[in-house]
């Protein structure tokens, strides 16, 4: 089964759009998060653990939006 047919019978026909317009906003939250990240002067030990923790938290967060958890 694909993605797509997967996503349409978990959330049907019109919350699939809703889910699109929420995963794209994610990912212009994702982008803003990384590119202030990437602006702030943190040791390179810091910046790589803080990045993973806000990619673990935003992937729980997609998770869990899904219906996974």
């Amino acid at each position: 089964m694909t993605l797509a047919l997967f996503l349409a019978e978990a959330v049907g026909a019109g919350g699939l759009i809703s889910l699109l317009i929420w995963l794209l906003v994610v990912a212009v939250i994702i982008y803003l998060v990384f590119l202030i990240l990437g602006l702030l002067p943190l040791p390179e030990p810091v910046r790589t653990v803080v990045t993973v923790v806000i990619a673990l938290i935003l992937l729980l967060v997609l998770i869990q939006r899904l219906g996974f958890l």
